[in-house]
């Protein structure tokens, strides 16, 4: 059996072509020239798509390449309750580049598998929302950007059809929020910035501000430490520098509870407890030119002095015999001080 290459390549793909110099190159002689007819009677006889226009009996309307009676290939499809699907189609099904409108005004354009979205895509919402990235069996997963129709835009991760990883949210505000996300909410490390500039960069916990972080105002107050729920809660140091005033000590519910150290605008600076934000039980009040005050705070009122020192050193000096007397005290109660009575016996 002889094949006429020089109408192969005058009327045959470049498939064929390929297979006849593969055939004229081949020295194992009659064995290869039966191998490469029977790969050459594969290649004609495999059916190939061919373009149609069709009334479907569902009601629909196809306009493409069809393959025993389904789209194969390039097609549009009109169906009866108004969807459109122009694209790539595999037996029957969208798989490939592709974009589909749907009755209730809504469409995705990008990549399809086995009839979903999946890949990289665009699908507009109804309402006017619009995500751009990847998707997994009609599911947002991976990257992309949601924008809301309000505005609001978010760049970043998604996770079975959530935000969930890390990403950027802007509001049309302003305000903007970098860091972790679990199921749509704040969770984790992030900062997230006010439109005026202030700013926090820490903990969160399902979207509220919990754990350790730093928040910055602009005009320079700044607070560090543990946060509960949005409030400063625990242990903490804020400045106030235009007031010249800082705190150092334990918070409630964003005001000063516990043992603290405050320093005020004129100098003074105040060791002792709070509750509530007031001071609150026996406390000392350092004053610049070194003298002390030993005194007694109820609910942020005075109730009396219980010590004056002149100087820092005196009552360092003081506290120092008073710590010595109570080691002496403790020690005789243990019995490891012979305590002279002055009943002496002569010998």
């Amino acid at each position: 059996m002889s094949v006429d290459l020089k109408k192969m390549r005058r009327r045959g793909p470049s498939k064929l072509n390929r297979l006849g110099a593969t055939l004229v190159r081949n020295k194992f002689g009659a064995l290869a020239v039966k191998r490469g007819v029977a790969k050459l009677a594969v290649l004609l006889l495999t059916k190939r798509p061919r373009y149609r226009r069709l009334y479907l009996e569902d009601g629909s309307r196809y306009e493409g390449y069809w393959l025993e009676k389904r789209p194969e290939g390039i097609g549009e499809m009109w169906f009866p309750d108004e969807a459109y699907y122009k694209g790539e189609w595999v037996n029957g099904i969208k798989h490939g580049q592709g974009i589909s409108t749907y009755p209730d005004k809504t469409s995705y354009e990008g990549e399809w598998y086995g009839g979903t979205f999946h890949g990289v895509g665009t699908y507009h919402a109804a309402n006017g929302d619009k995500y751009a990235g990847s998707w997994v069996r009609n599911v947002r997963h991976g990257h992309g950007a949601y924008t809301w129709e309000n505005g609001n835009v978010y760049v970043g991760e998604w996770q079975d059809g959530v935000i969930t990883g890390k990403g950027k949210k802007t509001w049309t505000t302003g305000c903007t929020y970098a860091g972790e996300w679990i199921k749509g909410k704040r969770f984790g490390k992030g900062k997230y910035t006010w439109s005026n500039g202030n700013s926090y960069r820490g903990d969160f916990m399902d979207g509220v501000r919990h754990g350790k972080g730093v928040k910055k105002l602009v005009n320079g107050t700044t607070y560090r430490g543990e946060w509960s729920f949005n409030e400063e809660h625990g242990f903490g140091r804020k400045e106030w520098p235009v007031e010249k005033t800082h705190y150092e000590g334990y918070w409630r519910n964003g005001k000063h509870h516990g043992k603290g150290n405050k320093k005020f605008e004129n100098g003074t600076y105040y060791e002792g407890a709070w509750i509530h934000g007031k001071p609150h039980g026996e406390a000392l009040l350092w004053w610049p030119d070194g003298r002390v005050y030993e005194i007694t705070y109820e609910h942020g009122r005075y109730r009396g002095l219980r010590g004056l020192y002149e100087t820092k050193e005196k009552y360092h000096s003081v506290q120092r015999q008073k710590e010595m007397a109570e080691q002496a005290k403790r020690a005789v109660k243990l019995g490891l001080v012979l305590v002279d009575d002055g009943n002496h016996e002569d010998d």
